[in-house]
């Protein structure tokens, strides 16, 4: 299922770009700013980017799994879960 984040599930949206953000970025970048990426972090990241006028949608399959961001036509982010 996708849906459409708003306020009641930004967090959700959050920690799934949180978690896939810090997984993709571990290989390259330091653990210290890693670490700086967390769900409440991103969860600004996301409001900032609703208020300048960007869709967010999850893609929800039992848990959480995946967040985009659209501006326009544009995908700005994509963040997808590693399945365990």
């Amino acid at each position: 299922m996708i849906t459409r984040v708003n306020e009641e599930n930004i967090l959700e949206a959050a920690t799934i770009h949180s978690c896939a953000w810090q997984d993709s970025h571990r290989s390259f970048c330091a653990e210290e700013f890693i670490k700086r990426h967390t769900p409440e972090r991103q969860k600004q990241y996301l409001q900032k980017k609703m208020a300048a006028g960007s869709e967010i949608f999850m893609m929800i399959r039992d848990i959480p799994l995946a967040v985009v961001t659209i501006n326009k036509d544009v995908i700005e982010d994509l963040y997808v879960l590693r399945q365990s």
